[in-house]
């Protein structure tokens, strides 16, 4: 039997509606820029896009070569990996990896190119470099550098505790010191002294504080944007006007908090829904599990658990026809890059008039443990979504 994928012109018109009813959709003043395997969004931006209102001075990437990582402003600190939703990235000063410890060149705190808008992540270790030893000791637990083309007699390198918090090595004031964050390993075996050229490779952590509610800012219908004039956050709505926080509207934009739908293929009796693409997932592989890289602070789960009550007021509250979901739970609210929530699967969903407020059905719906306690009460009508 040949694959057959039945795509529908309809649900492409459908795609172009969502993209005009959501502003957040698709941003032509500042759009995600590529650079090696990052992509590049508010509040970052690449200098070649020549807008300064794309995001802060400090924020500004330069991209030398699309198939390499770009690095932070005009400094020599490389960008390797970046979290938008937990605010870190991952970074390397280039300079020292590839010198790899061989020359001590400066000290993480007075050359590194890190403005107030960063912080050097505390989850990070210390790695110290001691040279010029006096009568060549090693400090106890450190290592010799090796492999260098210059002369590294009497140069060790030792791995000691968190950022800031760490002890120094014992040397009795014998060695000079040099101490660099690294980030390291998950696996003990490869977090060791002996391992410090991987480990200053490897880079180290960054996080930054928030620069606005760029969420907030989309689910009105807004462009995350920075004003210079102020030098703060400000949101660019589809009027071209620039507004402190939001664009007005109770429910414009708020689409942006329900998932696409892309395309519907068909094999035989078998049909299949594409959405979007979200990369981060399901709520559900985060919220069960003890080792998820998902940020469980307050501030994290607060933002999520907004997002989806504000999607559920725009079914409830801001479309013609008012959309009840019956099946709002962890694994049908999907994640976008900066864990924005989006509510999907609408298999149970009915539809109701605005001007009703109860709803009758011959039977609960929902899935057990995620039923609204009224669906399943023999003395009530009404229906929600919790």
């Amino acid at each position: 039997m040949h694959l057959e994928l039945l795509l529908l012109p309809i649900l492409a018109s459908l795609q172009l509606l969502t993209t005009f009813a959501n502003g957040s959709t698709v941003d032509a003043g500042c759009p995600p820029a590529r650079c090696g395997n990052l992509t590049i969004t508010y509040p970052f931006w690449l200098g070649s896009q020549d807008q300064s209102s794309c995001g802060p001075p400090a924020f500004r990437l330069t991209c030398n070569d699309t198939a390499s990582s770009p690095f932070l402003s005009s400094s020599y600190i490389k960008v390797l990996d970046v979290d938008y939703g937990r605010r870190s990235l991952v970074a390397v000063h280039a300079l020292l990896a590839a010198d790899a410890a061989c020359t001590v060149m400066f000290n993480v705190s007075s050359a590194f190119a890190i403005t107030d808008r960063f912080s050097i992540s505390r989850s990070n270790r210390q790695l110290y470099v001691l040279s010029r030893c006096r009568e060549r000791l090693p400090p106890l637990g450190s290592v010799p550098v090796t492999n260098c083309r210059a002369n590294s007699s009497g140069m060790y390198a030792y791995l000691g505790d968190n950022y800031v918090t760490g002890q120094a090595p014992a040397n009795d004031g014998g060695c000079e010191l040099s101490v660099f964050p690294v980030l390291g390993s998950s696996k003990a075996t490869e977090m060791t002294a002996a391992n410090y050229r991987q480990l200053i490779v490897g880079g180290f952590l960054l996080e930054w504080e928030p620069v606005g509610d760029c969420n907030t800012c989309r689910a009105s219908g807004g462009q995350c944007r920075y004003d210079a004039n102020t030098a703060a956050f400000a949101c660019l709505c589809s009027d071209g006007s620039m507004r402190p926080s939001v664009c007005d509207g109770k429910y414009k934009g708020r689409l942006a908090l329900i998932v696409s739908l892309a395309a519907v293929g068909g094999l035989g009796p078998k049909r299949a829904l594409v959405y979007e693409y979200m990369p981060n997932g399901s709520l559900e592989k985060y919220i069960y599990s003890e080792s998820s890289k998902l940020d469980t602070r307050w501030e994290m789960l607060l933002k999520i658990a907004i997002g989806i009550a504000r999607g559920l007021e725009y079914l409830h509250q801001g479309c013609n026809t008012r959309i009840i979901h019956f099946d709002i739970k962890p694994c049908n609210i999907l994640l976008d890059h900066e864990f924005c929530p989006k509510i999907a699967d609408f298999g149970l969903a009915k539809l109701c008039h605005l001007n009703e407020s109860i709803l009758s059905m011959a039977e609960a719906r929902g899935t057990i443990g995620f039923i609204a306690p009224e669906t399943i009460s023999t003395s009530s009508e009404g229906s929600s979504d919790v």
